[in-house]
């Protein structure tokens, strides 16, 4: 009914920003240590990077037995990247000069993700990036917003919402194929 919420885990230690299904689990994304993880709902963790001090996991999908990962070092102003991992290799696929990868999202068998910068920056574009198989991505439109917080596919293709700070809010629409 809305009103009865179960706190159903803790997570000490952790911080999270995503979280997603394959239908069957639920998985979170985050960080741990100053280094970014991917856990179960129980807090196990299947994936981390201890080699990217200072980053942490914010979106992450998966399509079959691929699941993919967005960096954010937004606070820094470092690279993004998204990861992929099968089950046993964790490996990054895509590096970008946007600092926030945080949405990753799975439409019509395609990936979709979106490379940001933060909340404050100043005539920066973001990148709508695509792939098929979750290793090769490419960039789809850059989008005249700094900042695009989420996406939502409808009428034949993919909002984007993301704004500036304490200045602005838009919706942006793309046609998708």
């Amino acid at each position: 009914n809305g009103n009865t919420w179960i706190d159903i885990a803790r997570y000490n230690g952790k911080s999270l920003y995503g979280m997603a299904s394959d239908d069957t689990n639920i998985y979170l994304a985050g960080k741990m240590n100053g280094y970014p993880i991917m856990t179960d709902v129980n807090g196990n963790i299947l994936a981390s990077r201890p080699d990217l001090e200072g980053y942490n996991y914010w979106g992450i999908a998966k399509s079959g037995n691929i699941w993919n990962m967005g960096t954010d070092n937004g606070d820094r102003g470092g690279p993004s990247h998204i990861d992929v991992f099968d089950g046993s290799i964790l490996k990054t696929v895509y590096t970008t000069d946007r600092p926030i990868m945080q949405v990753i999202q799975i439409h019509d068998g395609k990936r979709y993700a979106v490379a940001s910068w933060n909340w404050d920056a100043v005539g920066k574009t973001s990148l709508l990036l695509i792939s098929s198989d979750g290793y090769n991505w490419s960039i789809l439109v850059e989008i005249p917003c700094p900042s695009i917080l989420n996406m939502h596919f409808a009428d034949g293709g993919v909002y984007l919402m993301g704004g500036r700070y304490r200045d602005y809010g838009r919706v942006y629409f793309r046609l998708i194929k």
